[in-house]
């Protein structure tokens, strides 16, 4: 079960939210990407599913030449509806479209705090939730890639109590999204397909001000620390 951050009684400012943020990412950094799955084997009998056969596992990077394929950014005023179009963003990807995890963070910070304050903290969020270049590699030869399946998105109630009670040391705008989903990776183990599914939740914080036309998104939770 995901654990839930408790701000009974306390200010939460832009201080102290990258603060709580980055408490987080320091008790889950080492679990929130990894290469699970693929790189560990096959789950157990009972939870794989095969497909068509796959050639053996290679490097593909002809494949990776053609340029980058990223999911498209929603322009939306409706946090939720922008939480889900970043969180597909953040999540789905190919090993075989993409050289590395930094075109995924490039297009990402895009929408990311227009004043740049946020920016090196999310910067650094982004990074937690991908692969590294070195692991990405490793996943290329496995012929990795990864989707999203949202289950739910939703203003959690504890940001509520959040702005009310701090209201004037927020930026304008600012809400939070948590994402209950399943994240997908498929590939190629020995020669074989395989699929491997985990549960994740995680929370964004995002500025959504009238006197803008779309969302921006300030910071991440760390991943399976949402706000609830």
């Amino acid at each position: 079960m995901a654990a839930s951050w408790r701000f009974t009684g306390m200010k939460v400012t832009r201080r102290s939210l990258a603060i709580l943020i980055a408490l987080g990412l320091i008790v889950t950094a080492c679990a929130a990407v990894g290469v699970y799955g693929l790189l560990a084997g096959p789950p157990k009998p009972e939870h794989t599913e095969q497909t068509a056969a796959i050639d053996s596992p290679g490097r593909a990077d002809e494949d990776v030449t053609s340029g980058p394929k990223l999911q498209p950014l929603a322009e939306t005023r409706d946090p939720v509806a922008f939480a889900r179009s970043i969180a597909d963003a953040l999540f789905t990807w190919d090993t075989q479209q993409l050289p590395g995890p930094d075109p995924v963070i490039e297009h990402i910070s895009a929408v990311g705090d227009p004043t740049g304050y946020e920016s090196p903290g999310l910067y650094q969020d982004l990074q937690h939730y991908l692969p590294t270049t070195d692991q990405w590699g490793q996943l290329r030869d496995y012929r990795t890639r990864q989707s999203l399946d949202i289950g739910t998105a939703r203003v959690p109630d504890g940001w509520n109590k959040i702005a009310s009670e701090s209201a004037d040391e927020l930026p304008g705008g600012a809400v939070a999204v948590t994402v209950d989903a399943t994240r997908i990776r498929s590939g190629v183990w020995q020669g074989e397909p395989t699929r491997a599914t985990e549960e994740v939740a995680f929370t964004l914080f995002l500025a959504c001000p009238e006197q803008t036309g779309s969302c921006h998104l300030l910071r991440l939770s760390a991943l399976g620390s949402p706000l609830r």
